[in-house]
């Protein structure tokens, strides 16, 4: 099946004008598909066509006398990738292209980088100015507008022939099926294929499995997809599973590097921007604001190729920083949303993690470790299997020791955050650990006389820091709150403080502040402890912040549209999906 996509007719358009054309994007978007029927297009008026992998197989076939149309795949397959083919090509490109006249044209498959360089190439050796720029000859496969995904859902539903149920619960979920993020025209052909009959034993009380099915196969990677990573060269497939290890998003190429150098430290054979270039736009994006997937499926599927394989990850393990730690402990991944703990398979996966968080602890930043921390709690909070909930608590508890013992050893102030996080870790244990020493830290945001008589936004700030200690201490250590004299000592403190917050709100300047640090006493003591009147200011005061505080959601009085802020050139709109598939 074929739809004719914007993208197919800029090509032939293109092809047309300057009897060349390139067509990129990301796997799966029908670059191939295109290029084939554009030459099955001009078979049909007396046209040759070859399909070429290398340059030599165009000129063991070109012959000036005949029309002839070659298509020539430079790095893309449906079941290898091969970029050393796009380096061929550009070599031979100045000859390809002084080939071009009236008979002889020529689609290609190609990275943008390699075209771009290969061009530079020709122009810089024969000074012509004849060949076109990129930019002229550049389409985008991957360029589907919502008209073109809906008449290729429409187009792979109506040729499958499916039961009348299965054709309601297409058109129930079509526009969630074409707004996906992870929507390819081949993912749509293999839903189509291989699950929609499933669909048709569904009835309306199971659209929500319904939705979880069509999820799954929409952001599940595809068999060419993985055939294509393991046929990669042994450095690209390290890359690939060293940016793992990288903050999500997009990365910085200096820091890609050194998150490379990190997982091979024994040294590359090329340059990590070469290697990055081999992958670009078949695994990578290269963006003016950094490197990251070309789709995120791409991701889940160098996590499972890890997870199979016992050496590599014993390797990523043992020098990960905090990206890969919260990986391996990471939950409800994958594209189901049901991986747990990917990386941590047997005795030996857990002692590499427990060894390399020894190591890394000292090196972390504050909201690193905090990460760490609420990773750890967050997976032994759902883990239900025994054997991992027993190495889970091993490994917190491990960790909590000894973060605890550097702090009390340093006799310093701790963040309030950082302290939250692992009182958070330790409730999550079947036997806590001992609390930290937390005098240090509460002497550093005690509160001061200063604030009491004038107070500024450092003061005012370091008092909402201090309140903040406090409200953690009474969910997780009341005893604490209480030795420290809470409830007690600082009556008399909480009450001027009070007063002196109440005259603090008039400037607009520190009301923000103002405002925060009285919420925080409400929330924390009672009326009788801080006395009726002192009660009743925070009530009067609190009540008349409502309006003020911007972190509570409210209604709207009209909800926000959902259509582009700029139109689009087709006039196709989301109400004409339903449109379209009532056809099936």
């Amino acid at each position: 099946m074929f739809w004719p996509t914007r993208a197919y007719e800029r090509a032939r358009d293109v092809l047309g004008r300057h009897r060349f054309v390139v067509l990129t994007g990301p796997p799966e978007m029908g670059k191939t598909a295109i290029a084939e029927m554009l030459a099955l297009a001009y078979l049909t008026d007396g046209w040759e066509a070859h399909q070429c992998n290398d340059p030599e197989q165009v000129w063991s076939v070109f012959d000036r006398e005949r029309r002839q149309l070659f298509i020539a795949d430079d790095a893309f397959g449906s079941t290898e990738y091969r970029p050393d083919a796009a380096e061929r090509w550009a070599r031979g490109l100045g000859r390809l292209l002084e080939m071009l006249d009236a008979q002889h044209w020529l689609i290609r498959t190609s990275r943008p980088a390699p075209l771009k360089a290969g061009l530079r190439r020709v122009q810089r050796e024969s000074g012509s100015e004849r060949f076109p720029a990129p930019g002229e000859v550049l389409v985008d496969a991957g360029d589907l507008d919502l008209a073109d995904k809906t008449l290729i859902l429409f187009r792979h539903a109506k040729d499958h022939g499916a039961g009348g149920m299965a054709r309601r619960l297409v058109r129930s979920a079509g526009l969630s099926i074409v707004e996906h993020p992870h929507f390819t025209p081949e993912r749509i052909r293999r839903f189509v294929t291989d699950r929609l009959d499933e669909l048709q034993g569904l009835v309306a009380e199971d659209e929500r499995r319904m939705l979880r099915m069509i999820e799954e196969e929409l952001a599940s990677p595809t068999e060419a997809m993985r055939t294509s990573f393991r046929a990669l060269e042994s450095e690209h497939r390290e890359l690939l599973i060293s940016l793992l290890d990288a903050p999500a998003g997009l990365i910085d190429e200096r820091e890609l590097a050194a998150v490379v150098r990190r997982h091979h430290a024994g040294g590359l054979s090329r340059p990590v921007c070469e290697l990055v270039d081999r992958l670009t736009d078949h695994f990578l994006r290269v963006t003016p604001l950094g490197i990251g997937w070309v789709h995120p499926s791409w991701r889940d599927l160098v996590i499972d190729e890890l997870r199979e394989d016992r050496n590599a990850r014993r390797r990523f393990l043992s020098v990960s920083a905090v990206d890969g730690v919260t990986l391996a402990v990471s939950r409800a991944g994958g594209s189901t949303g049901e991986r747990m703990l990917p990386l941590l398979i047997d005795d030996a996966d857990w002692d590499a993690l427990g060894d390399r968080l020894h190591e890394l602890r000292p090196e972390l930043e504050d909201r690193e470790l905090a990460r760490v921390l609420l990773a750890l709690s967050g997976a032994i909070a759902v883990v239900h299997d025994p054997y991992q909930a027993r190495e889970l608590d091993s490994l917190a508890a491990n960790l909590l020791r000894t973060i605890r013992r550097a702090w009390d050893e340093q006799h310093g102030p701790v963040p309030v955050f950082l302290l939250e996080a692992w009182y958070g870790a330790n409730a999550c244990l079947a036997k806590p650990v001992a609390h930290p020493q937390l005098a240090p830290t509460w002497a550093e945001l005690h509160p001061g006389a200063l604030l009491l008589e004038h107070p500024d936004r450092a003061e005012l700030a370091r008092t909402e820091e201090w309140l903040a200690f406090a409200e953690m201490l009474r969910r997780y250590d009341l005893a604490a709150l209480e030795w420290f004299g809470f409830f007690t000592r600082d009556r008399d403190l909480l009450e001027r403080l009070i007063v002196t917050l109440t005259r603090a709100s008039a400037d607009e300047e520190l009301r923000p502040l103002t405002e925060s640090v009285l919420a925080r006493i409400e929330r924390l003591v009672p009326g009788p402890a801080v006395g009726a009147q002192s009660a009743r200011e925070i009530g009067r005061l609190v009540d008349g912040l409502g309006r003020r505080r911007w972190w509570v959601p409210e209604d709207i009085a009209a909800p926000p549209s959902t259509e582009p802020a700029i139109a689009s050139a087709s006039d196709f709109h989301r109400a004409d999906v339903d449109r379209v598939l009532r056809d099936l």
